[in-house]
């Protein structure tokens, strides 16, 4: 994670060209994630489905649905390439960290239409879900129409954090997690 005056920060992109709309799981909790076909991929949403989320893939480095044409995939880049994606999300579930902000920049602003979802999970107790639609955070003083930023709130996200983030077809997203 790069150093600012803000603290540490985790930046990456997310570009789908699938064809069809996806939730993310951003972060995956608690939940086994282990691609049974192909046992070193760790973006499988089976578990989290079976738990009564929608997901459609964990997110994970490089391309995660490879479409069947070319060109057609959900790609997820981190911006140092010395920093990997599931190092992050693994980092997050070994340790935690408390959320200072998060923001999101998009190529279309149709992606704030959506919602994010933060789930506190447990086995042991119901789950407590915020649902956060993107379009409340917009800044309507400020002339940058492209992105949202969402305060932490002292959100901590650990081990027991599940994070859905819808990504339209053609749309690319820039995730900035600050702490």
């Amino acid at each position: 994670m790069a150093q600012n005056v803000r603290g540490n920060k985790f930046l990456f992109t997310l570009k789908n060209t699938t064809g069809g709309d996806l939730i993310v799981a951003l972060l995956a909790a608690f939940f086994d994630t282990k691609d049974n076909v192909t046992p070193f991929m760790q973006n499988s949403p089976t578990n989290i489905v079976s738990a009564g989320y929608a997901c459609d893939i964990v997110a994970d480095d490089g391309i995660i649905i490879d479409g069947q044409t070319p060109g057609a995939d959900l790609v997820l880049t981190s911006i140092n390439a010395k920093k990997k994606y599931r190092a992050f999300r693994e980092y997050i579930k070994q340790y935690g960290a408390t959320l200072q902000s998060m923001s999101i920049q998009t190529n279309n602003l149709a992606a704030f239409n959506q919602t994010l979802n933060i789930i506190d999970c447990s086995p042991l107790e119901a789950d407590k879900p915020i649902d956060i639609p993107l379009v409340a955070l917009r800044d309507g003083a400020s002339n940058l129409n492209d992105i949202v930023a969402l305060d932490g709130d002292g959100i901590v996200l650990g081990a027991d954090t599940l994070m859905l983030l819808p990504v339209l077809n053609g749309h690319e997203l820039t995730v900035t997690f600050w702490f």
